[in-house]
């Protein structure tokens, strides 16, 4: 079985979260997310996943295990509390 994870913000941080994910056996980086279609659709190229320009829908849609949370400081709260609504786990 794999750890099935998702990432939201494809910034400057997210190569270190997703070569990471991506050297870690049992764990699939299965999706990330950006509002910046330009940046997800690169992303999920790059890392052979699916994309999605809302983090809600990539929730919805993906069964993650876990989130991981790159984004500007003002929105963890509220992405990590709707992760964890979902039972999803976040970093």
């Amino acid at each position: 079985m794999r750890f099935k994870v998702g990432i939201v913000g494809c910034g400057n941080i997210l190569p270190m979260h997703a070569q990471s994910l991506i050297n870690t056996k049992g764990v699939e980086l299965v999706a990330v997310c950006d509002i910046r279609s330009l940046r997800a659709r690169s992303a999920a190229k790059k890392y052979d996943c699916r994309y999605y320009l809302d983090y809600k829908r990539m929730l919805e849609k993906e069964g993650l295990d876990s989130l991981h949370i790159l984004t500007p400081h003002y929105l963890h709260s509220p992405m990590a509390i709707t992760a964890l609504s979902r039972k999803i786990n976040v970093l």
